[in-house]
């Protein structure tokens, strides 16, 4: 059974900032190092362009998995008026290797001398965190980047945004919030859902939904919901590759949200959706091959994964699997050598 606590943390709380929605962008024009792109600035609105500012470090983890991201969203909207800032208050020194690593293709900030840490980054608590800015200069948004932007960006673009819905967001978030202190979880789920019909690719909300599911104890409405989530994202490889090693890698999940159908089909879908040749979903399938007894077909695709990878952390990290799994394999040859056997039943207390 889920503590409370764990369903918190599904929930992210709005971070205190000096610039919030409604408030004027700041300036960039201090701003004399860019790289990937010409200098541009928020705070001289041209009536056509919208901004996406990220501020964010070479140092921290979460912002190298938000780059990729940022990334996609870069190539959807670069054609529609849109421009992607990553800006960080590093030497470039550190900041250009960093970058032509990632392949990052948006516009990178460089602000050593730290001349807007009295303007973009005053109040921030945390990074990655980001910045929608309007056509007109005004911020309609702002927090992590993998947490509600893209939603919000298209909503923008479509001319579907407006202030009373974010408000309206911002309530439901708040009885949900309520709801979760009291441990009201029923009250909870139909506050949650009242978000899932206004927003229903934020994938943070659909595995609080698992949460509260396994807290009132309904596992068919949670076996349920993992086949909605394969649907809902079954275009987005990335969401879908989180669902399924959520579901098949060794983490502290309760067993009562483990489904490694679900984790195999949207580990598949995944690799198919990036032609098998992205090593992290490729290291993720291979898990959800072993989780279903597959374990020759993870060595496999664990191998191609490790072909595949550049980066020295994620290469440490897919050897780690792979030399798991190969042991896994002797293993069950040695207990076949020994006549080891078969298990039985235990006994009757």
């Amino acid at each position: 059974m889920f503590t409370s606590a764990w369903l918190y943390s599904g929930l992210l709380s709005a971070t205190a900032v000096a610039l919030d929605i409604g408030d004027r962008a700041p300036s960039l024009s201090s701003v004399t190092n860019w790289l990937n792109g010409t200098p541009v600035d928020p705070a001289a609105p041209d009536g056509r362009t919208r901004y996406v500012v990220e501020l964010w470090a070479t140092w921290c983890g979460p912002c190298r998995a938000s780059a990729p991201h940022l990334a996609k969203l870069h190539e959807r909207y670069k054609d529609r008026g849109v421009v992607i800032v990553g800006l960080t208050t590093e030497p470039e020194e550190k900041v250009r290797p960093f970058v032509e690593s990632l392949k990052i293709p948006y516009r990178i900030a460089v602000d050593p001398n730290e001349t807007t840490s009295n303007t973009w980054w005053k109040g921030v608590e945390g990074i990655p965190h980001a910045f929608l800015v309007e056509t007109n200069g005004t911020i309609v948004w702002a927090g992590h980047p993998m947490d509600g932007l893209e939603a919000t960006l298209e909503d923008v673009v479509q001319g579907r945004w407006n202030r009373e819905r974010v408000q309206q967001r911002e309530q439901i978030q708040a009885k949900l919030s309520r709801a979760l202190e009291r441990g009201q979880f029923s009250e909870a789920l139909q506050a949650l859902d009242e978000l899932l019909r206004d927003q229903p690719k934020r994938l943070e909300l659909h595995q609080l939904r698992l949460g509260l599911l396994a807290q009132l104890g309904d596992r068919a409405a949670l076996q349920a919901h993992h086949r909605t989530m394969l649907d809902v994202f079954r275009d987005s490889p990335k969401e879908l590759n989180e669902i399924a090693w959520s579901l098949a890698a060794p983490s502290p999940l309760p067993v009562e949200l483990r489904d490694p159908e679900v984790a195999l089909r949207a580990a598949l879908r995944a690799a198919e959706l990036t032609d098998h040749n992205d090593p992290n979903i490729l290291d993720t399938l291979a898990m959800a091959y072993h989780s279903v007894g597959l374990t020759e077909m993870a060595i496999i695709t664990a191998e191609r994964a490790l072909r595949l990878c550049n980066e020295a952390e994620d290469r440490g990290e897919i050897e780690t699997n792979l030399n798991f799994f190969r042991t896994a394999v002797q293993a069950r040859a040695v207990l076949k050598e020994t006549n080891a056997p078969a298990p039985t039943a235990a006994p009757t207390p």
